[in-house]
């Protein structure tokens, strides 16, 4: 099975993006990484672009942190 194309959200600015956007970019990178590491060799993607995408993954769990650091923590355990 061939694997689909890269989601939008790898090349789209962070910094424009909604905290829902931020989370749906962060779901689908994190799905199509699955993906592409499980995907036969034939299928697997280059590579530069499976790392592209993990940095961008990386960059979007820092945006959303950075967007919420100035909520206080949640109380309790």
């Amino acid at each position: 099975m061939p694997l689909p194309e890269p989601p939008e959200s790898l090349t789209v600015d962070l910094s424009t993006l909604t905290a829902k956007q931020l989370r749906e970019a962060q779901e689908e990178l994190w799905e199509w990484i699955q993906t592409a590491e499980s995907a036969s060799f034939a299928d697997a993607p280059d590579d530069e672009l499976l790392e592209a995408a993990r940095d961008k993954l990386v960059a979007v769990i820092a945006e959303r942190r950075d967007l919420h650091s100035d909520e206080p923590a949640p109380r309790g355990g």
